[in-house]
């Protein structure tokens, strides 16, 4: 079997579904200068003042250290 090939057809447009040409990235520039200026950090509130604390204060305690239980499995 013998093909012709047709001169009149341009060979470059012979792919019905081209892939599109991807597109140059743009270069990033540097940054210039750094900022001249930091912003300045906000002070830490002071911790506030507190009378002496009574037995039950100190109890008082809401996430304070758990003791483990020890489960008793004896029937």
């Amino acid at each position: 079997m013998e093909f012709l090939l047709d001169k009149s057809i341009p060979l470059t447009n012979l792919n019905p579904n081209p892939k599109p040409q991807p597109k140059p990235k743009p270069k990033l520039k540097p940054n210039p200068k750094p900022n001249p200026k930091p912003k300045p950090k906000p002070k830490p509130n002071p911790p506030l003042k507190q009378g002496p604390l009574d037995f039950q204060q100190l109890r008082q305690v809401p996430n304070g250290p758990t003791i483990p239980r020890q489960m008793n499995y004896s029937t």
